[in-house]
């Protein structure tokens, strides 16, 4: 299962900043990358808000940006986290 995570908890993992962050859910987890702190997924503060997870068999990507605008960036494209990667 992969859905999309949009806030500031930091229980589980976080990215760049003070967040809200775009984060995959990914089971037993949220994942702003493929280590618990990411810096590099920086912290989202726009009014609204488009996010999207990508799964793929050798990794997962986020893209989000602003919904008014209708850019993505990529937020992370990369590698699963340990024990999430497919076989």
């Amino acid at each position: 299962m992969e859905a999309i995570y949009f806030g500031n908890s930091k229980g589980w993992g976080h990215g760049g900043g003070a967040g809200p962050w775009i984060m995959a859910d990914l089971e037993n987890g949220l994942w702003a990358g493929n280590q618990h702190a990411q810096p590099s997924n920086p912290s989202i503060t726009y009014e609204y808000v488009t996010a999207m997870v990508k799964g793929g068999s050798n990794g997962f990507g986020l893209k989000g940006g602003d919904a008014t605008e209708g850019m993505l960036n990529t937020l992370y494209a990369g590698a699963r986290p340990p024990k999430y990667q497919v076989k």
